[in-house]
């Protein structure tokens, strides 16, 4: 069986007939350079660019807050995850968002049964991918994927669709968050949104205290004790102690945008959204439950995606929790990577293969088969 979470910033799968075997990575999307004779850049082409090698790149995504949107794009970033992965004449589990449109949903087939040529499919949401790597059977997964948030509660590893929430902020808007900031000053930033997301997962941090960490950064009369400097070239935090050798003309320098940007997650209002923060709503997502099963929730609440992994989020997110829950219940945050999971799961029987659907049976009686495909995303 092929497992494959096709991400919004990146692609992963694993073979699970292959016990060695590790899970593939690959970036889902396209680049292109500027200039008249630039080639397309896909996979390790367009991983190995870094710094001022990707200003000006264009990127295009396939998908579009979460849903694929473009077959013949996915298809060909996909040339090198098939050469990778056999998908032919195989069973696929594969990724979709919870509660997909029914309009979108024909794109995701043609990519499985035509391009992908797999011989039976399923499709599952990643947080389900999560939830069954838990060792419990009761969870709330908080998926912070690239276009927005997924809050999911699982109760004997099936979601509670009703108490699904969905808050429109994730990664993506952390980044162009971080670069409108900063381009303003320094503009080497302004076409060049790799840099950025790369420096997001190395400088920023989510602050226990917001205001606290405000006040101090304001009243700080030594701007350069605050300061990051960080090189765009190495993709790494320059040493602050040989400030002397640091090339600023290859350098941004970081100020309050650290602990900043990734507030919006809390406070959706800074980049004039309305709506929760995700500590409300995963409240709001639970409010409906038993007290014992709120409890049993919020001792199992796994984390996930790759802004799951900024410094300080856990501890923010578990105090705010703490705050707004029940007295005396206990709050549980587990940080799960989708690799990890992917791993954990391998190993397992997700499926029989009855609730498989064959590209024969998706032939015969496309209604019945497209309802049995998509059963467990309605």
């Amino acid at each position: 069986m092929i497992i494959i979470d096709n991400g919004a910033y990146c692609i992963r799968a694993i073979d699970t007939a292959n016990k060695a075997s590790a899970v593939v990575t690959i970036s889902n999307m396209r680049g292109r350079l500027p200039g008249r004779h630039s080639k397309d850049l896909t996979g390790a082409d367009l991983d190995s660019l870094k710094g001022k090698q990707c200003d000006g790149l264009r990127i295009e995504r396939p998908l579009s807050q979460g849903l694929l949107v473009d077959v013949q794009l996915q298809q060909s970033i996909w040339k090198e995850l098939l050469c990778r992965i056999q998908m032919r004449d195989r069973k696929v589990v594969f990724t979709a968002p919870l509660l997909t449109p029914s309009a979108f949903r024909p794109l995701y087939e043609t990519l499985i049964y035509s391009c992908g040529k797999a011989e039976s499919a399923r499709i599952v949401s990643p947080s389900y991918l999560i939830a069954r790597s838990h060792d419990e059977a009761i969870c709330i997964v908080v998926d912070i994927g690239f276009h927005c948030t997924w809050i999911t509660p699982y109760i004997e590893y099936l979601p509670v669709k009703q108490a699904v929430r969905r808050v429109d902020i994730g990664g993506d808007a952390l980044t162009a968050k971080l670069q409108s900031e900063i381009w303003q000053h320094q503009k080497m930033l302004r076409r060049n949104y790799l840099v950025a997301n790369n420096m997001k997962h190395a400088c920023c941090y989510v602050a226990l205290d917001f205001e606290e960490a405000t006040r101090r950064r304001a009243h700080n009369n030594d701007q350069s004790c605050a300061a990051i400097h960080y090189s765009c070239s190495n993709e790494k935090i320059c040493n602050q102690e040989n400030e002397e050798n640091i090339d600023y003309e290859d350098t941004v320098t970081l100020l309050h945008e650290p602990f900043c940007v990734p507030e919006i997650l809390f406070q959706p209002f800074l980049v004039k959204q309305q709506g929760m923060g995700i500590g409300e709503a995963l409240m709001e997502s639970i409010g409906p439950f038993h007290p014992a099963v709120q409890r049993g929730l919020l001792n199992n609440i796994l984390l996930t995606g790759e802004t799951s992994q900024l410094n300080g989020l856990v501890h923010r997110l578990e105090r705010d929790i703490s705050s707004l829950a029940p007295y005396g219940a206990p709050v549980r945050i587990i940080n799960m990577r989708m690799c990890e999971a992917i791993e954990k799961v391998k190993s397992g029987c997700l499926f029989t293969n009855e609730e498989f659907v064959h590209r024969d049976e998706f032939s015969r009686n496309l209604v019945r088969a497209r309802e049995k495909l998509w059963s467990s995303l309605k």
